[in-house]
């Protein structure tokens, strides 16, 4: 149970930090060690269809680091499956 808790609390405190940072995470991997994130800025000063982006984000530090902007859908996918092939290997 306590696990679930934990888990939650997690996930409440990445939501927060995203909100502070004007993202909707749009999808989300995650482990013991943090998380990565694709997520929608709303625009970007490129354009409209270049307002995505990822980010990975780790528990100990509650905070995101490394992020990739201004990217479009198709590229923050393929960037998204590409920080989760690395952060979380198989």
């Amino acid at each position: 149970m306590n696990a679930s808790v934990k888990s939650i609390g997690r996930m409440a405190d990445l939501e927060h930090w995203a909100k502070y940072n004007g993202w909707n995470i749009v999808r989300v991997e995650s482990d013991e060690e943090g998380a990565v994130v694709l997520f929608d800025r709303g625009g970007s000063y490129k354009g409209l269809a270049h307002r995505y982006g990822t980010a990975a984000y780790f528990w100990v530090s509650s905070g995101f680091t490394w992020g990739h902007y201004d990217m479009t859908w198709d590229g923050a996918q393929e960037d998204f499956r590409e920080r989760c092939n690395r952060h979380f290997p198989v």
